[in-house]
Formats: C-alpha cells, sequence, structure tokens
C-alpha cells in the first residue's frame, strides 16, 4: 500500500498482523507494538527518524526484521526501541545474537531483550542506550558518542567498563601474524595510540576455520568485527614466495572468507585499508603486479599505505604513522 503524505503511523495489539508491506516517503515515525505474528516486514520509508518494535520481537522474526532495518534504514534512523514479545513456548536454547549497524542513529531503546546473549552495536552517532543487561553475556560494537548507560542493573564500574570499551574506535586486523617486517612498527604504533585513554581498540584476527566450519559462535565472533571502524589487511611483498607459501593467496583467501561470511550491509560503513611492506631496492615482475591487481578488483579498498623497507626504522615508523593518522582523521571527523 502506497500514502504519499503519511507521517506517522502505528501498528498496536495486532494479535493476527504478520505482514506489512507499506511505501510511504514522508514518514517519520513507525511504532508496531505488540505485532509478535510479524513474519514479512517489508516498509519503503527512506525518511524515517523513529522507530518502535516493543513487544513485537520473536526468535521466528527477530533476523528478518532486524536486517531489514540494518540495510534500509542506515542512513535516516535517529531513534530505535526494540524489545521481544513474552509470549512463551520459545525455543532459546541456542546462541542468540543481535547485530545493529546504524551510524547515525542517536538514542537506542533495548529494555527487552528476551533469550539474546549476544549483542553486537556499531552505532557512531548514539549518545544514549537504555538497556537490559538481564540476559546479555557479551555486548561490543563501537558508540564513541555514547554518554550515558541506562538503567545500570549491573554494578556501576561494570557499567563504566562497557561505556569505555563502546566509547573506542576499533581497529581490524588482518595477515598481521605474517608480515615479519613490518610487524614490530605497527605493533609499536598501536602500542601507542591504543593506550588506555585512547581511543582505540586493536583486534587481531584470528579466524583460521574454513566456510564449512563456521558455526553460531564463530558467526557472532565475524558480526562483532564489523563493529570495528577500520579493517586492515597487510600484503608482505617483500618476503613473497610462489611456492609452498603464497601471501598473495593468504590474503586472497582472507578477503574470501571475509566476503562469505558478510552480506554486503553489514560492511559499507567500514574503511577498508591495504598496507603492503616492500624493499625499495626490489622490482615487482608482471606476475606479482598482476595478482595486487587482481586483488583490488576482487575488494574495494579504499586507501593504500606503502612501507619502504630500505629507509631507516625511524623514518619508516613516522611515515607509516603519518599515513595512518592522515587516513583517520579523513575518515573520523
Amino acid at each position: 500500500m502506497e500514502f504519499p503524505v503519511l507521517t506517522d503511523l502505528i501498528f498496536k495489539d495486532c494479535s493476527k498482523l504478520s505482514t506489512i508491506k507499506i511505501k510511504a516517503n514522508l514518514l517519520i515515525e513507525l511504532n508496531i507494538t505488540n505485532c509478535s505474528k510479524l513474519n514479512s516486514f517489508l516498509v519503503e520509508c527512506p525518511h524515517l527518524q523513529i522507530l518502535t518494535l516493543r513487544d513485537t520481537l520473536t526468535v521466528q522474526n527477530y533476523n528478518n526484521i532486524i536486517d531489514f532495518v540494518n540495510s534500509n534504514f542506515k542512513n535516516s534512523l535517529k531513534y530505535l526501541d526494540i524489545g521481544f514479545s513474552n509470549i512463551k513456548n520459545y525455543d532459546f536454547n541456542d546462541q542468540k545474537d543481535l547485530i545493529l549497524i546504524l551510524p547515525n542513529i542517536e538514542t537506542l531503546k533495548a529494555t527487552n531483550l528476551l533469550g539474546i546473549e549476544n549483542f553486537a552495536l556499531f552505532l557512531t552517532h548514539c549518545k544514549v542506550l537504555e538497556i537490559n543487561f538481564s540476559s546479555l553475556k557479551l555486548i561490543t560494537g563501537q558508540m564513541i558518542k555514547l554518554q550515558t548507560i541506562t538503567p545500570e542493573p549491573p554494578p556501576p564500574q561494570i557499567s563504566n567498563d562497557i561505556l569505555l570499551k563502546l566509547k573506542k574506535i576499533q581497529i581490524l586486523l588482518f595477515g598481521l601474524e605474517d608480515v615479519k617486517v613490518c610487524k614490530p612498527f605497527f605493533e609499536d604504533y598501536f602500542k601507542q595510540i591504543s593506550a588506555p585513554e585512547s581511543l582505540f581498540n586493536v583486534i587481531k584476527n584470528n579466524e583460521n576455520s574454513s566456510n564449512s566450519e563456521i558455526n553460531q559462535k564463530s558467526k557472532f565472533s565475524i558480526h562483532s568485527k564489523n563493529c570495528s571502524q577500520f579493517v586492515i589487511f597487510f600484503l608482505d611483498l617483500f618476503n613473497t614466495q610462489w611456492g609452498e607459501y603464497d601471501c598473495f593467496s593468504k590474503l586472497n583467501s582472507q578477503i574470501s572468507n571475509f566476503k562469505f561470511k558478510n552480506s554486503k550491509e553489514h560492511y559499507q560503513h567500514i574503511t577498508f585499508i591495504l598496507i603492503t611492506s616492500k624493499s625499495i631496492l626490489s622490482e615487482y615482475n608482471e606476475k606479482a603486479i598482476g595478482k595486487l591487481n587482481d586483488i583490488k578488483k576482487k575488494f574495494n579498498f579504499h586507501y593504500q599505505v606503502d612501507l619502504i623497507l630500505e629507509i631507516s626504522k625511524k623514518e619508516t615508523f613516522e611515515l607509516f604513522c603519518d599515513q595512518l593518522f592522515d587516513i583517520f582523521q579523513k575518515t573520523l571527523f
């Protein structure tokens, strides 16, 4: 159904409502309360700012509804109130995860997360988080403008720790274990900027499982890493080998796994950086150039940083820091 001039819409206590399919270009506020049979949520509202899904989410519908919200209201939504229905006979035996990627949201209320154990949040403009911790085992993500968390069922110190953790800018690293030459520079750099008083939280990727080995726990591990602001891939061209070990194949595998485990909507907010280390004296052969270009075609890197290893360590480190800081400032400020 199409509503060309509608600005506010409420569905309340609609016990048999299973589908909402509307187009409303001027809709600002949508309230869906106590509609637990909802399973199809197709709402075309490009200017929606306020969304309430209170007592409506269920174990059967929440993945589809939240995925739709993440994909379609990412740029417009300012306020979100979500909550599970309290009706019985839900099967919460399996681990339940919830991920929200809504960079422009300012207020999030999640006061009934019935059965949800792991909550991943990428809400960079959110200032107010009202949440019930009763079922949560893990909360992770990035909310650098967060000012308050209410209510506070856990001890105040735990709430403070969560607040400090969410306010950090997350950086996810791929391939650092294999880049023996530039690893010391990078670790020293982040050792400085990741001090307790800094805004950075660095996560090393240890995901070595094949696509067929993905389980519910590893899925959440990947989803929580999607709440990073930056994802950095290393390519060590200085120690390139064409035999048993191939740095290009390794990076290709990491990128393929990342894309396989994530829908594109879940990483559109991320800035991807490719860091290459190479000798100033070495010349790329055609094979290396071709492989590097193939990787760039498969994955859209926003920035590339080249480390020249034949100059002094101090110069390398300073140049490296300067380039990364430039990227961070362009992206964050």
